[in-house]
């Protein structure tokens, strides 16, 4: 290779890297920390300095992808040694399985993908045993975010196929007469993947299924016993096989979670109580070494909650357990252990209640934990990159429990909101104050529009009800993106385009947002808002392709809706596109261009109006600063009441 040649290869290595570093750069300052902040005004003047540096940034990034990243993905391009190196160091920098930690995980996904492409083409087998490791990873990491698109959907089955698909490919080096011409490194990855498979058996489509749970449970005894035979103990003296069986009686155990969600038998659980045990011994005898790769909380967890599911440990003791492991965690400890107990310990408590009878000192319980997730989430140095910790999330938020006088579910997703992604908070509140202004001047113009809504079925109702509309309008538009709270890896990607697929996870969120809704008594009447407000007035385009508008009692709300969702998205200068904002005149004349087909028509005749334009120029010109400052003292307010 030439001198020149070389150089660019080294300078192609340490632009990706640099693209890694931009990317946790680009992070941190999408959501400043409010405890280093001085005030409000502060806050707004930060976030939106960070946003104009998030777009430099970001536009550094997308040079590195084009002239480095998508050269390597062309198929049509041979990768020689130091292409692959380069490309499987990138991967390894964005995502780091042991921690959970993703910066971008499709990025990941198709560098793996690349990779065991060019060395199945090549017959490489060290290379390919590698790539494959890789695509294990990469597919499990997928598999893991896809899995909060639900109901189930195509995407997360489809990785973890994959996944298991490159496992397969993998395990087949474990046959005695393949293992046995490997070296060492290949030897390691082959082993490792015969346990780590295990973390890609996430069934929630199929829970319950006996049969499903009875053959993974096989397989990862199998892994277990790895360890038990001479052959290879011999082949690989170099391997930590200690290690290997800690990791492994840990998968085992690891199912249960949730209170048993997979539905394993009496007998199965049985099964896995008696490996706890074996974890618990094992973990005890080398303590000193296992104690620095998991806390001790971590292993009682997993032990305890066998115990528990076995009847072999009280539910009290369970519990105080459950309510003191958290505890032992300073408020700054980011460590893989501490965020899995800080989230993880109070999902397994709240799972053993009875949520129609619970104590009043339950509902406290409740409540503080709710308060602190929030707290740890805006706290994390990166925002949205543990994905395991985003898959808890997902589930505490699907089964969250309202409390009398505790926080509703409608302000739990805003703070939420408000703590991971600061921008899209904004976007919410804003969407909101343009919803009750357009309401309001379309209530005084055309009340009849109102006519058919639920609870409003004359004329002489929604002249009457008035203020009761325009109240639904402002909660309709607050809970009107709960959805993105499940999709904040594809929100917070900046510097690339996103991939097709991607898209089709942003418009799952409507769905996903009226599903939540819908489960609470309090926020109900808001679902078909959320489900409908991306879908166009002539059903021509839009999602979700299924909902009918025409046939949407409330449909003049989700037309309100959708039109200041966009007149925001439009006019906004952070938190999307960061470029520069069109202004309101120019969003006007897109509105009218689409009457009759994207947007209502009374919309577009509404827009017209000088005093609406008056009104929604007042909105623009001080609501958006006020709704950073709002942010601001919402965060502020958590940690005021937390030093209290």
């Amino acid at each position: 290779m030439s001198d020149q040649k070389e150089k660019q290869k080294t300078d192609g290595k340490n632009e990706l890297i640099a693209y890694v570093e931009l990317t946790n750069q680009i992070r941190a300052l999408s959501s400043p920390q409010v405890e280093e902040i001085d005030g409000e005004e502060d806050y707004r003047e930060t976030l939106l300095e960070n946003f104009v540096r998030i777009g430099e940034l970001a536009r550094a990034n997308g040079r590195i992808l084009e002239n480095y990243f998508t050269p390597l993905m062309d198929d049509n391009r041979a990768l020689d040694g130091r292409d692959v190196v380069n490309l499987r160091d990138f991967g390894r920098a964005i995502l780091d399985a042991r921690s959970a930690e993703s910066l971008d995980q499709m990025m990941v996904f198709l560098q793996a993908q690349r990779l065991v492409q060019d060395a199945e083409t090549r017959g490489d087998v060290p290379v390919l045993i590698r790539a494959l490791d890789d695509m294990v990873a990469a597919s499990g990491a997928m598999a893991v975010m896809t899995l909060r698109l639900y109901p189930v959907s195509r995407d997360f089955i489809n990785y973890r196929e994959l996944g298991l698909a490159a496992a397969v490919k993998l395990l087949h080096y474990l046959e005695p007469d393949r293992f046995a011409t490997l070296g060492p490194e290949e030897k390691e990855a082959v082993l490792i993947n015969a346990r780590y498979v295990c973390i890609l058996f996430q069934r929630e489509d199929l829970l319950g299924d006996e049969e499903t749970n009875a053959s993974d449970l096989d397989t990862m005894i199998r892994a277990l016993n790895l360890a038990d035979d001479p052959f290879y103990r011999e082949q690989a003296p170099e391997y930590d096989w200690d290690y290997h069986i800690f990791r492994a009686l840990q998968y085992i155990c690891l199912p249960t979670e949730y209170n048993n969600h997979r539905k394993y038998t009496a007998a199965q659980l049985a099964q896995i109580a008696g490996y706890a045990e074996r974890l618990d011994a094992f973990y005890k005898e080398h303590y000193e070494t296992l104690s620095a790769v998991d806390s001790e909380d971590l292993m009682n967890l997993l032990v305890y909650r066998a115990r528990y599911l076995t009847g072999r440990m009280p539910l009290e003791a369970y519990r105080d357990f459950l309510r003191e492991a958290p505890s032992g965690y300073a408020p700054n400890d980011f460590s893989y252990d501490a965020c899995i107990l800080k989230l993880l310990a109070p999902i397994e408590y709240i799972g053993t209640l009875d949520r129609e009878h619970l104590t009043k000192e339950q509902e406290n319980e409740i409540t503080g934990f709710y308060r602190d997730l929030i707290l740890h989430l805006h706290r994390l140095p990166q925002k949205g990159t543990q994905m395991y910790l985003l898959g808890d999330l997902a589930n505490v938020i699907k089964t969250y429990i309202d409390v009398p006088g505790g926080m509703s579910f409608e302000n739990f997703c805003l703070d939420l909101t408000a703590a991971i992604h600061p921008p899209t908070y904004v976007h919410v509140l804003s969407v909101a104050d343009f919803t009750v202004c357009l309401t309001r001047h379309l209530l005084k113009r055309h009340p009849e529009l109102f006519v058919g809504m639920p609870g409003y079925d004359t004329l002489e109702d929604v002249l009457k009800g008035t203020d009761d509309i325009i109240g639904f309008a402002n909660h309709a538009a607050l809970c009107h993106d709960i959805g993105k709270l499940f999709i904040v890896e594809t929100i917070i990607t900046y510097g690339r385009p996103l991939f097709d697929c991607e898209f089709g996870w942003i418009k799952t969120h409507s769905d996903i947002g009226a599903n939540l809704l819908e489960q609470h008594e309090t926020t109900r009447r808001y679902a078909n808002v959320a489900r409908g407000h991306h879908r166009w007035f002539n059903n021509g385009g839009g999602y979700p392709e299924t909902y009918d508008f025409d046939a949407a009692p409330d449909k003049v709300m989700v037309a309100i809706v959708e039109c200041a969702d966009c007149m925001d998205a439009s006019t906004d200068s952070v938190g999307r596109s960061y470029k520069t904002g069109k202004t309101l005149d120019d969003f006007i004349g897109e509105v009218q261009e689409g009457a009759g087909t994207r947007y209502a028509p009374y919309m577009a005749e509404l827009l017209l109006l000088p005093e609406v334009q008056s009104d929604l120029r007042k909105v623009l010109k001080g609501g958006r600063d006020e709704n950073y400052r709002k942010a601001y003292r919402m965060l502020e307010e958590f940690f005021h009441t937390e030093e209290e």
